[in-house]
């Protein structure tokens, strides 16, 4: 008999768990969906005004030393399949004008993708360095998946999507279907990629700074590469962007 009062005791309380555990899970869910619709416009403007002022800069600086830029093309960071005029004008002119799209958020792919090369050819022909890699896979994303809500393509998608204007809609579907297809996958390329640096961080595998970002892991994240390293434990880095933007 006690027994049973006791059963019939917990079958409320079950009862209310049951029932209050969902709508926490809801709630969670909705603040979640909340932040990303308030931060990541945001931070994704604060992404590309940053990129474009890494390179604005230094294409000003060259412009007002146009003489100085002409010897560093010849000298200091050649490039063998173009002449050092020619790799002059070129990297200046992207470092002025890409930028200034990439921070409006006009023509976003197009201009990630000249900075993007610019980035590579830095990179792989002239001076390696670990914050380089991180704006190659930021440019990448841009590549793959434009610019946020608070950009003039989203305002410009908006009213273009249904325009009489020759390939316009077409360009527009085929960058939204460039976008569904390729992002997945290009985050959980990104993902693999530092997953793999933390990796070489806790082997000691130092030498591979032209393709990891090793040198700003080791500094910060020595200790949970050695934890992988020892432990064998999986790495999941997170990076999200909001789809629901998306007209």
């Amino acid at each position: 008999m006690q027994l049973q009062d006791a059963l019939g005791e917990r079958k409320p309380a079950d009862s209310r768990i049951g029932s209050i555990l969902p709508t926490i899970i809801a709630l969670n869910a909705d603040a979640f969906i909340l932040l990303r619709r308030v931060c990541w416009p945001l931070l994704d403007l604060g992404f590309r005004i940053w990129l474009a002022q890494q390179f604005f800069v230094s294409g000003l600086i060259k412009v007002t030393h146009w003489e100085t830029a002409l010897d560093l093309a010849a000298h200091e960071y050649p490039v063998s399949w173009l002449s050092p005029t020619a790799a002059a004008y070129t990297g200046a002119a992207i470092e002025v004008i890409a930028p200034i799209f990439l921070a409006s958020g006009l023509l976003t792919r197009y201009a990630a993708t000249a900075l993007l090369a610019l980035s590579l050819v830095i990179q792989f022909s002239y001076q390696p360095f670990d914050s380089q890699l991180f704006w190659i896979a930021l440019f990448g994303w841009y590549v793959v998946t434009g610019a946020g809500s608070m950009s003039l393509d989203q305002l410009l998608r908006r009213g273009l999507a249904d325009s009489a204007l020759p390939w316009v809609p077409r360009i527009i579907r085929i960058s939204e279907a460039v976008r569904a297809r390729f992002s997945p996958t290009y985050l959980s390329a990104i993902r693999i990629w530092l997953g793999i640096t933390l990796l070489a961080v806790a082997f000691g595998y130092a030498d591979l700074g032209l393709w990891l970002p090793v040198a700003t892991l080791g500094a910060h994240g020595a200790r949970i590469g050695h934890s992988l390293g020892c432990r064998g434990a999986g790495v999941r880095i997170g990076c999200s962007a909001d789809d629901e933007y998306r007209p």
